[in-house]
């Protein structure tokens, strides 16, 4: 069925010592995704591969390159966990940096629990007492720069919404402030 899962991969323990660099390919939606595990350290268990939307053409390969001379590939069996993505993401701008033109390079981050980010909202305001002014609206990057109007303090805040359209509320507060001269 489509929808989002949690990939695993179980670690058998028979066999000689095995990779720190085993390499998974997951095909799911159209893209493919690499992640490395360390077998060695996850011998005898299931060792998460991440969380994806899977669909009719999704497959898990593992290949046996790994840089690890002497060091076996263990390979047993994949299984799926169907995921159900409740909760809205978390977002916050981290950081605005001033740049030597005047501009403020600011950085905004976020995380969901299952389906991943899709965009981000960010607002900026004037302090002491200005109102919220989207700045950037449904955007997938994670940094852009500000260009002030005119010197002042200036608050941003940032909210995310998921692949399922589930959408961060604004909060009340700012997520950082920052001093323009």
């Amino acid at each position: 069925n489509e929808g989002f899962y949690e990939v695993f991969a179980f670690i058998p323990s028979c066999g000689p010592t095995p990779t720190e660099q085993a390499r998974y390919q997951i095909a799911h939606s159209g893209a493919t995704t690499e992640v490395t595990v360390n077998q060695a350290a996850a011998i005898g268990g299931w060792a998460s591969l991440g969380i994806y939307h899977m669909g009719g053409d999704s497959r898990v390969i593992l290949t046996d390159v790994t840089g690890d001379d002497g060091r076996v590939v263990r390979f047993d069996a994949i299984k799926w966990v169907a995921r159900a993505d409740t909760a809205p993401p978390e977002a916050r701008v981290a950081a605005a940096e001033p740049q030597a033109d005047g501009a403020i390079l600011v950085r905004w981050e976020g995380r969901d629990d299952v389906s991943g980010i899709a965009s981000f909202d960010i607002q900026v305001r004037r302090l002491p007492d200005g109102g919220w002014t989207n700045w950037q609206m449904g955007v997938a990057h994670r940094e852009t720069l500000f260009v002030p109007p005119e010197p002042g303090s200036y608050a941003f805040r940032a909210r995310a919404r998921d692949w399922v359209g589930s959408e961060q509320p604004w909060r009340d507060t700012d997520d950082l402030q920052i001093e323009v001269k």
